[in-house]
């Protein structure tokens, strides 16, 4: 087997291909946004990159590639400048859950709920935080004795009668890390959109309260379902493979117990 993997430069190596990745998805609509724009890809391949290549160089992966696609394609930024801060969240979510530090969930969903409340919307804060609440209190769960242990072992015993729950798992992954795009882009959007675009108080309340409310989650319950399905199929593939991610330690990914190959 290749000593890359064990080189300082493979996990930059990783970073800068992973960017180039996100960076390219970033670009390409995916969903109308209300309001205006549309939802790239990026908002999947976020989560996704911060799965692969943990917090620290999934994290800065997705940053470098949304600021470059901010650059290249600036008409594709709903929120201006503040565009690179949702996927990067996603991404940071993503990789703490599956390097069990889900604690970092409820706190940027707090964090959010703080800044949605200090905006212009702020007394329907506990109306539209309630699913992002939800997805937080999920991913509590995977953090959790003796869920924990039960998700450690499922997701190393790749029999087919755990099929089922590790695609569970990683649909919560998946839920709450854009439910945590989510709540910092919204709580980024409505001063944003108040302050700089100059939407009136009561034109900020019909699209958020009245109409994106019953939107959104449905949303990103579809894009939850996709990304899990993406993560595990992905994962699968490249458990068979020498592809080795360069999480915080090998007992933070199962990916990185592979037998050596000649």
């Amino acid at each position: 087997m290749s000593s890359f993997p064990n080189s300082k430069a493979y996990p930059w190596a990783l970073t800068g291909v992973f960017a180039a990745v996100h960076l390219v998805l970033s670009i390409i609509p995916a969903i109308p946004a209300v309001g205006g724009g549309a939802i790239s890809l990026g908002a999947i391949s976020g989560p996704l990159v911060g799965f692969l290549l943990g917090p620290i160089y999934g994290t800065l992966a997705v940053l470098i590639g949304t600021i470059i696609g901010l650059w290249a394609n600036p008409t594709a930024a709903i929120l201006g400048s503040f565009v690179i801060f949702p996927p990067t969240v996603g991404a940071f979510v993503a990789a703490t859950i599956r390097a069990k530090k889900a604690i970092v969930v409820p706190v940027f969903t707090i964090y959010a709920a703080l800044l949605f409340f200090l905006g212009p919307l702020g007394e329907y804060t506990l109306i539209y935080m309630q699913v992002h609440i939800i997805a937080a209190i999920l991913a509590l769960f995977m953090v959790l004795p003796p869920l924990r242990d039960s998700f450690d072992n499922i997701v190393k015993d790749k029999s087919p009668k755990n099929i089922v729950l590790l695609i569970i798992s990683y649909w919560i992954l998946s839920f709450a890390a854009l439910m945590a795009d989510h709540a910092i882009g919204s709580a980024i959007g409505v001063p944003y959109f108040n302050t700089v675009l100059g939407w009136s108080v009561p034109d900020l309340k019909f699209i958020f309260i009245d109409l994106i409310i019953y939107v959104f989650p449905i949303e990103r319950l579809l894009m939850s379902f996709l990304l899990a399905f993406t993560i595990f199929a992905l994962d699968r593939a490249l458990s068979k493979t020498q592809f080795r991610p360069p999480l915080i330690s090998d007992r933070t990914s199962h990916i990185q117990e592979l037998p050596s190959q000649q």
